[in-house]
């Protein structure tokens, strides 16, 4: 049965889809935090694309799909849905850390700037402690098991977060890297575009009226070459004309 919603309740289920995320994000008793970008947009812009490949293979003709927003924000949560309707966990707001690991969040360095730990496993805690001199809590019940590190994770952090005061984000890291502990710094958008990586992806290309400018390649290679889009950004209502015979010769 294909239940069809009503003009309002469209627009809620809209509204609810960009803001589903807001479940989860931020911390507890603190408001919830916006993601910056569209990112159920995205996602059902990419349901869309697979549904439309999928369609040239298909057997069944006429081929008609729909991709709704609403639908694509709960699917695009992943398993936070799953463990509410399988085990019915609800989602708690725990700010960068992780709902089944710890620690397994951000910490700040002594320049203010942040960097991600990231233990998985009790191999990577113990590790941990070495580094920061803390090999009493390899044993302290609280901390010994991953299960008790997420039970006590506040008390954890806190702990954690006071001794990651002491050093900068690109010391710790070092430390961290080399004893095997898997730690990545957390970024601005300049230093994103610092990194060698980040920067290949980077190329110049002709604006009509802003001349060169610098957009982002595609992600992915096909057939070992990059897909480079060489066509600028479109300024406003350039294409309309064109779309309009494309649709009226379709019509």
């Amino acid at each position: 049965m294909v239940i069809i919603p009503t003009i309002n309740q469209l627009l809620l289920l809209l509204f609810e889809a960009k803001h589903l995320h807001l479940l989860t994000t931020g911390r507890e008793n603190d408001q919830p935090i916006r993601i910056p970008f569209a990112l159920f947009d995205i996602i059902t812009g990419e349901m869309a694309a697979i549904y439309a490949l999928s369609g040239l293979h298909s057997n069944i003709k006429p081929y008609y799909a729909e991709v709704y927003l609403f639908d694509s924000a709960l699917f695009g949560m992943s398993y936070i849905p799953m463990m509410y309707l399988i085990a019915n966990q609800k989602p708690k707001r725990l700010g960068s850390a992780h709902p089944s690991m710890a620690p397994h969040q951000a910490f700040m360095g002594s320049d203010k700037k942040w960097f991600f730990v990231a233990v998985g496993n009790d191999r990577h805690w113990s590790k941990l402690c070495d580094v920061l001199n803390l090999s009493q809590l390899k044993e302290d019940p609280r901390f010994r098991t991953n299960n008790d590190r997420v039970r006590n994770r506040d008390e954890l952090s806190n702990i954690l977060q006071q001794i990651f005061y002491n050093k900068s984000r690109n010391e710790w890291i070092n430390l961290l890297e080399k004893s095997g502990v898997p730690v990545a710094p957390v970024y601005d958008i300049e230093e994103v575009f610092k990194d060698p990586y980040a920067n290949l992806l980077v190329f110049e290309m002709e604006h009509e009226i802003l001349g060169k400018i610098k957009q982002l390649k595609e992600p992915g290679i096909i057939n070992n070459n990059e897909p480079i889009s060489q066509i600028p950004p479109p300024l406003l209502g350039e294409d309309t004309d064109e779309i309009k015979k494309a649709f009226s010769k379709k019509a």
